[in-house]
């Protein structure tokens, strides 16, 4: 799965695009005295080009689910609950505890949560999938008719004019830190809370703690 950073591009200029929300993880270096560009692929890749000084910055979802290199600082941004994404013809889940017995889910936790999120939606009677990443779980789910979990901070990145966001059956949220090695560039600084709030997108998922 994809990871997610919003601070520099590091490789090709040409991936260079509206970042996404994170996967795993987006990172970012400076490419001018008052420029940032984004760069977009794995947590682990990103953590370990910060490491080495090939990237400022990451922004990651997996900061508190594995063990970082020595000498790396983190600083938590916020966190986004799951959710439950219907599309327009879909059918609706039921009520309880059998509100997705023998209902075929799509999940993308965009984390390191994957097996937990499988084995609780089993647990309700759903027949979970694992989506390949959450723009195309989100794709699938809507060409299929079929229910979506994913972060909300997706649901509203990818969202569709037909999509109804319903709670998740499945109590979890993404957290989103940053990461950087000391100290803190100031241009990072500034630029920090417009980065939290384009990613998390709401207030009460910005403001949120994991």
């Amino acid at each position: 799965m994809p990871a997610a950073t919003t601070v520099s591009a590091l490789r090709r200029p040409d991936r260079v695009k509206r970042p996404p929300p994170p996967d795993h993880g987006v990172g970012g270096r400076r490419r001018g005295p008052d420029q940032v560009q984004a760069e977009v692929d794995h947590g682990p890749v990103l953590v370990g080009q910060v490491h080495q000084g090939l990237l400022d910055a990451a922004i990651i979802t997996i900061a508190d689910q594995a063990v970082l290199p020595h000498g790396l600082q983190t600083t938590p941004l916020g966190a986004s609950s799951l959710v439950l994404v219907m599309s327009d013809g879909t059918s609706p889940p039921g009520q309880g505890r059998t509100a997705l017995a023998g209902r075929e889910v799509l999940y993308s936790s965009i984390d390191l949560a994957g097996q937990h999120l499988h084995e609780a939606l089993s647990s309700l009677g759903a027949h979970p999938r694992p989506g390949p990443t959450i723009e195309a779980s989100l794709r699938i789910a809507r060409h299929r008719k079929i229910l979506a979990l994913v972060p909300a901070l997706a649901a509203r990145w990818w969202n569709d004019p037909g999509d109804t966001v319903l709670p998740s059956p499945v109590p979890g949220k993404v957290a989103l830190h940053l990461v950087t090695r000391p100290p803190r560039h100031t241009l990072l600084a500034r630029a920090l809370p417009a980065l939290t709030a384009r990613i998390l997108g709401a207030p009460q998922d910005s403001q949120d703690t994991p």
